[in-house]
């Protein structure tokens, strides 16, 4: 297992979140975190770096190289920011679904409660995102 594979494995557990849940909101399958985690994190596109560094936190120098300080993950924020995007986000690409879970995570970070986060706020993000 190398160093980014450990890396890797050892922001998910933190994060709270098991292989599956992992997989489904970077887009990927179990197996391609698996894969990731047991020495092949080398492999990993830049979309999906991206993506895993959004959900877990960290910036991409953490993640590969272990130069920075992954920045404070506030567990339940993420477990609810998961549960939300997973409500509305049925059909959507990847990215979409990884930039709505990053989007909803940092306004429950800001103080935000579920009931104030509005559909319209979401539909925002969404075009936001196909516009980048």
């Amino acid at each position: 297992m190398t160093k980014l594979s450990k890396r890797l494995k050892r922001l998910r557990v933190e994060a709270g979140l098991n292989q599956s849940q992992f997989a489904k909101a970077v887009g990927v399958t179990r197996a391609c975190v698996a894969r990731w985690e047991n020495g092949e994190a080398s492999s990993m596109v830049v979309r999906n770096a991206l993506s895993v560094c959004e959900i877990l936190n960290t910036d991409l120098n953490y993640l590969f190289h272990g130069k920075a300080k992954p920045a404070p993950l506030e567990l339940g924020a993420l477990h609810k920011s998961i549960t939300i995007a997973d409500g509305i986000s049925d059909g959507w690409t990847s990215k979409a679904r990884a930039s709505i879970v990053a989007v909803i995570y940092k306004m429950l970070s800001e103080g935000e409660t579920k009931s104030s986060i509005t559909l319209s706020q979401i539909r925002k993000a969404e075009k936001l995102n196909k516009a980048a």
